[in-house]
């Protein structure tokens, strides 16, 4: 682990997260197609999810993206209006913003996982979650183990894109990587460009 980290160091630049694969378990609003589950590989250049309304569209890339995050965001980042001078600190979600995934479903999503493959650089980083109430069940660096535990989770994913902190991480993957249904201005924001371009073209030292 300490030299992998030691890799991630010493570069400077911004590695922006691929999405790879994703794979769905004992969800109910995902059964599959005889099997409990479904796989997902984002290996073409455009992948589209059609469906009619309320089949899970936007739980699914909701789920992704908390897969990424874990129960953590940017307060902040989720209002109306600019971006502002929100403190880009990240916090806890509530225990009810944890199980929305559970709430969808019968049985509370008791044995549910989503596991999310991404490509960060030449790092294949897979994360696997609860759906039940998003803790952190696996996570592995190149098929290595990595400590099960939140805030080394959060440290090393950090430190593999490069930037300074877990917030400058939810920021780009918010601003980025998805637009998600509870974000109310677009990318021109000026004070989220000015936050993205803090992150992406200072050392992490200067961007902190």
């Amino acid at each position: 682990e300490q030299s992998v980290h030691q890799s991630w160091e010493a570069q400077s630049v911004i590695r922006f997260p691929i999405l790879e694969s994703a794979r769905i378990n004992d969800f109910g609003l995902y059964p599959g197609l005889g099997e409990q589950g479904v796989d997902i590989r984002f290996d073409t250049n455009l992948s589209v999810i059609v469906g009619a309304n309320g089949l899970g569209k936007s739980t699914l890339l909701l789920m992704l993206f908390r897969t990424l995050t874990g129960p953590t965001d940017i307060p902040g980042a989720v209002r109306d209006g600019e971006l502002g001078s929100a403190r880009l600190e990240p916090k806890g979600l509530s225990r009810n913003e944890r199980r929305t995934f559970g709430a969808r479903v019968s049985a509370g999503a008791l044995n549910a996982t989503a596991t999310v493959t991404i490509r960060l650089g030449d790092a294949l980083i897979k994360i696997t979650r609860s759906l039940r109430d998003l803790t952190l069940i696996e996570w592995t660096v190149d098929d290595i183990a990595q400590p099960i535990d939140e805030s080394a989770y959060q440290s090393g994913v950090a430190t593999a894109c490069g930037v300074w902190s877990f917030a400058d991480w939810i920021l780009i993957l918010r601003y980025v990587t998805f637009y998600m249904d509870d974000r109310q201005v677009l990318f021109w924001d000026r004070s989220a460009q000015k936050q993205l371009l803090r992150s992406l073209f200072l050392s992490p030292s200067e961007a902190e």
